[in-house]
């Protein structure tokens, strides 16, 4: 049986315990792998003390715990890739981080035995193509600009879309717990809210959102922020503070909640009416769309990357961006889309039925054993 292992960029823990898109995925793969075992995994993570414990469970999967993260030790890739030569697997699998720090791996196993899973947009330097026999990109945009045009590369490369755990977010809540989650948010049941989740930061619109809901005067359309800056972890920065500033002039309408652990997440999907994906950048392809058609909520999303690829069949409102994430004008104008499409949802309740609907026949197709079963078949062809 093939030992695969998965290099993370060794900052945030697996299991995802304090969140992250990547440690998210990683976890998913070794959960579903202790059920089919079609594979060995082998996992490089920063360590924590609550994922090491649930760790041990783990039949099919070692991880290789670094006790230090790479900006705070000079030797930190040395370290690493000693560790991973030592256990000898058939492949290894770049999950972010330094790419440059795996040429020695390269060199010593084979450009052949080594995957470069892309999650974020990277064109194909040189160094990278001689490091990567295959990319695995997480959606045809990240694929195509890896590649650009080249057919070497195009042929060498492969899309495995991402996933999250529908058993998580296919959950329901009652009414009577709806109302009561509404509440303590300061929100009251005939309100039609919108949620936003995930990093705090320019790049994902959060300011333009902001912006669109409080110029809104319905005064029963109202806003949930869910995030921080890092994850999990605790952090603070002047765009935070800016954001903190604008929710607290909002008058109520908008609640910022700040990070929510990723069990508990699907409670405010369920508790909300709408959801919004407003981000400014070229987004690959953010996990939040797909809890947002688990959870059979209607989306607005920015023309972003490869988030159409991921609401293509699910319906969804797709809103231009433009240059919003260089030019204020052009932000100004993105934001004004959304209010627009914000309240045109609000405002047409056949339309949102539509959506949802959908969104669950959509969903039907999500779940971690697909996701699995891709993912493992790049290596098991």
């Amino acid at each position: 049986m093939k030992k695969i292992c998965l290099v993370t960029p060794c900052i945030l823990p697996v299991p995802a315990v304090q969140g992250g898109a990547i440690e998210t995925l990683v976890t998913m793969l070794v959960e579903q792998n202790e059920i089919a075992h079609k594979v060995n995994l082998i996992i490089v993570s920063y360590e924590s003390k609550e994922a090491r414990q649930l760790s041990k469970d783990y039949k099919y999967t070692r991880i290789i715990y670094m006790k230090t993260k790479p900006e705070n030790d000079k030797l930190f890739y040395l370290k690493r890739n000693l560790l991973i030569m030592s256990v000898r697997p058939d492949y290894i699998v770049a999950e972010g981080g330094n790419y440059s720090s795996f040429v020695l791996l390269s060199r010593l196993f084979g450009r052949e035995r080594m995957f470069l899973h892309l999650h974020h947009e990277m064109y194909g330097f040189g160094r990278i193509l001689q490091t990567f026999g295959t990319m695995i990109a997480v959606s045809d945009f990240i694929k195509q600009g890896y590649a650009a045009g080249r057919k070497e590369v195009l042929d060498s490369s492969v899309v495995v879309k991402n996933c999250v755990d529908e058993k998580k977010f296919r959950k329901r809540i009652t009414l009577e717990q709806r109302e009561h989650i509404r509440k303590e948010l300061g929100f009251r049941e005939d309100d039609f809210v919108a949620i936003f989740c995930g990093r705090i930061i320019k790049e994902k619109g959060v300011e333009e959102l902001i912006d669109a809901v409080n110029r809104i005067e319905e005064h029963k359309i109202k806003l949930l922020l869910i995030g921080s800056i890092n994850f999990g972890l605790e952090g603070d920065s002047d765009y935070l503070q800016r954001i903190r500033s604008k929710v607290d002039k909002s008058n109520g309408k908008i609640k910022f909640s700040g990070y929510v652990p990723h069990k508990e997440l699907y409670q405010f999907y369920q508790a909300s009416d709408l959801q919004i994906v407003p981000s400014i950048w070229d987004d690959p392809a953010p996990l939040v769309v797909l809890e947002g058609i688990l959870s059979e909520l209607p989306v607005i999303s920015a023309r972003s990357g490869g988030i159409p690829e991921y609401l293509e069949g699910a319906g969804g409102v797709l809103v231009d961006k433009g240059n919003a994430i260089n030019d204020e004008s052009a932000a100004a104008d993105f934001s004004v889309k959304l209010e627009r499409e914000i309240l045109e949802l609000y405002y047409n309740v056949e339309k949102r039925n539509e959506l949802k609907e959908l969104m669950h026949n959509y969903g039907k197709d999500i779940s971690v054993k697909k996701y699995y079963d891709d993912f493992t078949q790049v290596f098991t062809k």
